[in-house]
């Protein structure tokens, strides 16, 4: 591993955050941007360097959701994951098959209206099953005004 990286490591762990390679994954949402009965986004990359690790992988979500969870992961732009259990907080979890360290993870809102894409969340891994325990890798908050299909990134 590279001395930055091995840097960025230590700066997240000294904040609290646990390095970021685990099989297990969730994406545990707090808060949607504007909606406030439905949580939805069209894809989920869980990245290792150029590598989508999540791309068609066992997926699970905290409740029924309108639209299969595994439409987060299929890397198709034309479906979307759809849940409403808003306000209650609400995730997806996928086990990648193996371990990974990941550099980075980015997320395409809805493919048809606004509002629906969280603005707050945990990135989790574990590394006992998609049941948890769950030890936090990343937190967002603040992230508003999302435009259809829109894409970010954040690094880890």
């Amino acid at each position: 591993m590279s001395a930055p990286a091995q840097m960025l490591l230590a700066a997240g762990a000294a904040a609290g955050f646990a390095a970021p390679t685990f099989r297990y994954w969730r994406f545990y949402m707090t808060l949607v941007d504007a909606s406030g009965t439905w949580w939805s986004l069209s894809r989920l990359k869980l990245m290792d360097g150029a590598t989508d690790r999540a791309l068609s992988y066992t997926a699970t979500s905290a409740s029924a959701s309108v639209d299969p969870v595994t439409n987060a992961f299929d890397d198709n732009i034309g479906t979307e994951w759809t849940n409403n259990t808003v306000p209650a907080p609400a995730w997806i979890a996928v086990d990648l098959g193996a371990v990974y360290t990941l550099t980075e993870y980015r997320i395409t809102s809805q493919r048809v209206v606004t509002g629906r894409t969280p603005r707050a969340w945990l990135l989790q891994g574990s590394d006992t099953g998609l049941t948890g325990p769950w030890s936090n890798v990343d937190s967002r908050s603040g992230e508003t005004g999302w435009g259809i299909q829109e894409t970010r990134t954040f690094t880890l």
